[in-house]
């Protein structure tokens, strides 16, 4: 058995980037047409208990309360209606309580959410965003944390982009996830093993055999002519094949 199908995975996601990506992929429920902010509340044993993301209540249309965000009178902006992502997340919860549980959110609460926060018994909030920081109702939510106790933290995500891809639960266990990375890995043993030492060039070429792919390595080709006539020859940067193996 290979070592590839032996050993666990590297890249999957540790705790923190998982419930912080949960909230932030519960916020695209949200139907605010100006901020999509999502919720998700973890207790100590790293089980999720309570997602949520701002929206209207439950039987408020979404059609017929307005959405804006300035307006001559105050009725008619969103602010009067919409409930918050910390708000629903906390009356979303699947337990009997959040108590001694912790809040990833993408923003900072506000004073109105903080006060949910402390009463819930939640006792640690993770944001991503505090761009409202300067505002009172930030400066509020921040005083009434300290005093109750409650630490509050700004989330340093380790990947600024996680992506989901529906596609990759159809590709089988033993297959290579991504063919190109593996022909220049090809290209970069024919560098070394077969380029003249002035330029290491390498390539690589694709054959299929037998309804496989077979990789074959091929000599420098400056012109980038294929050794055959349907298989591409991959070219590979000067000098890098050897950087890779530590000699440059």
């Amino acid at each position: 058995m290979s070592d590839i199908a032996c050993k666990k995975r590297d890249d999957y996601l540790e705790w923190p980037e998982y419930f912080m990506a949960v909230a932030f992929l519960s916020a695209q429920r949200s139907k605010d047409p100006n901020s999509q902010v999502g919720a998700c509340i973890v207790n100590t044993e790293n089980k999720i208990v309570g997602i949520g993301y701002n929206g209207m209540p439950n039987g408020c249309s979404d059609d017929l309360f307005p959405w804006r965000r300035t307006a001559e009178n105050k009725l008619d902006t969103k602010y009067p209606y919409v409930c918050h992502a910390e708000l629903n997340a906390i009356m979303n919860k699947n337990s009997a309580d959040v108590k001694g549980c912790s809040m990833y959110v993408a923003l900072f609460p506000c004073n109105e959410c903080a006060k949910l926060i402390i009463q819930a018994g939640i006792k640690e909030v993770i944001f991503m965003s505090d761009k409202y920081h300067d505002s009172e109702e930030t400066t509020a939510a921040r005083l009434m944390f300290e005093l109750a106790g409650v630490t509050f933290r700004k989330f340093t995500p380790k990947y600024s982009k996680i992506v989901i891809d529906f596609d990759s639960i159809n590709s089988r266990p033993n297959q290579k996830p991504h063919w190109f990375t593996w022909l220049l890995l090809a290209a970069i043993e024919a560098a070394c093993v077969l380029s003249i030492q002035s330029s290491y060039h390498g390539g690589c070429v694709e054959k299929e055999v037998n309804n496989s792919c077979e990789f074959l390595p091929a000599p420098e080709n400056p012109e980038g002519q294929t050794c055959c006539e349907d298989a591409p020859l991959l070219p590979w940067p000067s000098g890098i094949a050897m950087k890779a193996h530590g000699y440059a």
